[in-house]
């Protein structure tokens, strides 16, 4: 998710421009020191005229006549604040100081800033920390110093600056956002949740990104329909919001809203054409909704897009079984497995090829390796349906119903509407003779799937 710097910190840019000749710095040739003033003040009346290529020229002419010159290296440096040449700037505030400039707070104020924007953070800390001194309750120098340690990764030192902000405005929406923001890297979700309202209450201006976090909490907490409402609100207050998108399809995926999922996909592609990872989500949700040649296109894409990434070429491989192209399947695990030869799931999709294609000796041994690598997996990711959905298909390709069983439960636990795992579910408990768990499955399935519903009641024993 975008890191947005607290907008209280735009303050210190926002001053009028006005500025008095400098002093005399040191006993300098009186002829090069006049001149060296008046070419000050030329650069003066372009600096406030944002002719700030032109005030750099006339400073720069100034300190090459008269070196020891701190408000020209000064008011150099700002110019090239304005420019966006935030390393050039930072080297001119340096000699400034050196140089003696005042007042310090003038220094500290865009000083701060540049050592910030070149992630030099514990001088930014250290500036802002001084410019406190001075002005104790100033609120943006409090701002900054929270984004400085939100940067850094310090969150709960962010937190606790935040916090005192709000205790002054206590309507700032900006500010309740970054606490959200944090309260999300600290993984304390209602918390998160609770600020991020806040945010949206008080009309924060990072509001797309504030309805993304109340969504976010909702997700963890397995609210998926309230998820989706603020990923939906979020979109539609800013369009390009990368990670709402795939958070929202990744939340129609858990609602068993897989044409949805492909919907969404396909909007955020509008925005981001060439991105590699939504073709690659695509083709997964594709595979979910039974649009089986859509997601070998949509595959292809993705590896054309990023050819040294195992995923694409593993879903282009259970497309491929979907369409009962066994070989083609074959090739593309191949392919995924040799930049990812652990991988669970694609040794379980290369066992299905094998399996289809009569040799299910070879199917056997990588439905072995399948099992390892999707155990491994739900341990590194225990909250995913589809890797619980995944681990029951290798458990029951090695003879494991009972491990199977298991593992679908546990995939219907984050995914309660997971229509294939509940399939899968049925079909194993009719294995092992559980009629009556096999029709509860059936019953689950009715307001689901009645196309599938009516596949588990034929494979069950005709009374």
């Amino acid at each position: 998710m975008k890191r947005f710097t607290n907008n209280l910190i735009l303050l210190f840019f926002a001053s009028a421009l006005f500025f008095a000749l400098a002093d005399s710095t040191s006993a300098q040739n009186k002829r090069d020191m006049r001149k060296a003033k008046s070419l000050v003040s030329q650069g003066d009346k372009l600096f406030n005229k944002r002719e700030y290529k032109g005030a750099i020229d006339k400073y720069t002419e100034a300190i090459s006549l008269v070196d020891n010159y701190a408000y020209a290296h000064f008011w150099k440096g700002n110019a090239y604040y304005y420019l966006k040449q935030y390393d050039v700037a930072l080297d001119e505030i340096n000699i400034a100081q050196t140089q003696g400039y005042t007042p310090l707070i003038d220094l500290y104020r865009i000083r701060w800033y540049l050592n910030y924007t070149q992630g030099k953070y514990d001088d930014a800390i250290s500036d802002l920390n001084n410019a406190l001194q001075i002005e104790p309750n100033n609120v943006a120098f409090k701002a900054g110093l929270g984004d400085v340690y939100y940067a850094k990764k310090s969150y709960r030192d962010a937190l606790n600056i935040y916090n005192e902000i709000v205790d002054q405005l206590p309507n700032n929406g900006n500010t309740y956002y970054s606490i959200a923001n944090s309260y999300y890297n600290l993984g304390e979700t209602e918390l998160q949740k609770t600020a991020a309202e806040k945010a949206v209450q008080n009309g924060t201006q990072f509001m797309s990104d504030a309805y993304f976090l109340i969504g976010k909490a909702y997700q963890k907490n397995r609210k998926y329909a309230e998820a989706a409402s603020n990923y939906e609100r979020s979109i539609n207050v800013k369009r390009d919001n990368y990670d709402t998108y795939r958070s929202l399809s990744d939340v129609y995926r858990n609602l068993n809203r897989f044409k949805d999922a492909v919907q969404i996909t396909k909007k955020a592609l509008e925005e981001y054409p060439r991105d590699g990872n939504l073709y690659t989500d695509l083709a997964w949700y594709y595979s979910l909704a039974d649009q089986h040649a859509e997601a070998v296109g949509a595959a292809e894409i993705a590896i054309s897009l990023l050819p040294d990434k195992y995923q694409a070429y593993t879903y282009l491989c259970r497309g491929y079984n979907d369409i009962k192209e066994y070989q083609k399947a074959i090739a593309a695990c191949n392919d995924a497995l040799k930049l990812n030869p652990e991988d669970g799931e694609t040794n379980f999709y290369i066992g299905r090829a094998y399996e289809f294609s009569g040799k299910t000796d070879t199917a056997q041994k990588f439905y072995k390796k399948a099992l390892a690598g999707l155990i491994e997996y739900t341990q590194r990711y225990p909250d995913f349906a589809d890797g619980y959905y995944l681990l029951g298909n290798a458990y029951f390709s090695n003879g494991m119903k009972a491990k199977a069983i298991e593992s679908y439960i546990k995939s219907l636990e984050f995914s309660p509407d997971f229509k294939k795992a509940r399939y899968n579910l049925g079909y194993v408990y009719i294995q092992n003779g559980d009629l009556s768990s096999a029709e509860a499955q059936y019953n689950a399935l009715l307001g689901l799937d009645k196309v599938l519903a009516a596949r588990l009641k034929e494979a069950m024993p005709k009374k």
